[in-house]
């Protein structure tokens, strides 16, 4: 085979994996989570069994008094990705009004969120 041509196509998926029509879809299914945890709520067809389990009444409370009064993002983009332990792994990089925050979330290779957190950056 052309093993420097295979190596390049890696390299390049790896670079320019924002291009791609699933992370296309990722990144809007990420940020209509974060829009929806403003208003305390969360499309619960979009997490796994322990995601749901994590995402309770008390939970949707906090990430709405927390994220709320922030505002509606300027910015929300990719800045890393990888797989570990069977889920993909991506962060973000939100910036609002006053503050910059990383939203990091672990998906399962279906596409289903076991893990959205929202960091401080």
């Amino acid at each position: 085979g052309n093993l420097p041509g295979t190596i390049a196509d890696q390299i390049r998926e790896i670079l320019f994996v924002a291009d791609s029509p699933a992370d296309t879809q990722k990144l809007a299914q990420v940020r209509e989570i974060f829009a929806d945890l403003q208003r305390g709520t969360i499309k619960r067809s979009l997490l796994t069994a322990n995601a749901n389990d994590y995402f309770s009444a008390t939970a949707l409370a906090d990430f709405k008094a927390g994220l709320g009064p922030l505002g509606t993002p300027k910015e929300f983009e990719l800045k890393r990705q990888g797989v570990r332990g069977g889920f993909v792994t991506r962060a973000y990089l939100v910036k609002l009004a006053k503050t910059t925050l990383e939203v990091v979330t672990r998906a399962t290779p279906e596409g289903k969120f076991e893990e959205y957190q929202v960091n401080v950056e």
